[in-house]
């Protein structure tokens, strides 16, 4: 009889591609619902964000999955407006800014084409 031997490799991934699955796990698990996430840049390695923003945004939509997401990142900001603007979906991004001023806290709405917009002239929008 032959015997046959089978070598079972433990997989292990960076804490940048465990986050972006945690990320998408968490949109499959939120279908039609709302996905929290905050600070999303924190644990994904930059030269990663569009391809991990633009599979999240995409299932995101796919399954009528609303994300509201924390950043003080700069590059999460425009590399968001960049792949709505990829998918023709930049209508769907929608971008609140919140500040302090002096005792009165204040809340401004903007359209995704007003971020993509103030982005392209390096405004300052965080």
């Amino acid at each position: 009889m032959l015997r046959r031997e089978t070598e079972f490799r433990k997989l292990s991934y960076g804490d940048g591609i465990n986050k972006a699955i945690r990320l998408l796990l968490g949109v499959l698990n939120a279908e039609h619902g709302i996905f929290l996430i905050d600070e999303i840049e924190n644990g994904l390695y930059y030269d990663l964000y569009a391809d991990a923003l633009s599979a999240l945004y995409q299932s995101a939509m796919k399954l009528q999955c609303q994300l509201l997401i924390t950043t003080h990142n700069q590059q999460i900001l425009q590399t968001s407006a960049d792949v709505m603007l990829k998918h023709n979906s930049l209508d769907q991004l929608a971008y609140q800014r919140m500040e302090q001023y002096k005792d009165d806290k204040r809340a401004y709405a903007f359209s995704g084409e007003e971020l993509s917009h103030a982005m392209k002239v390096d405004m300052e929008v965080r």
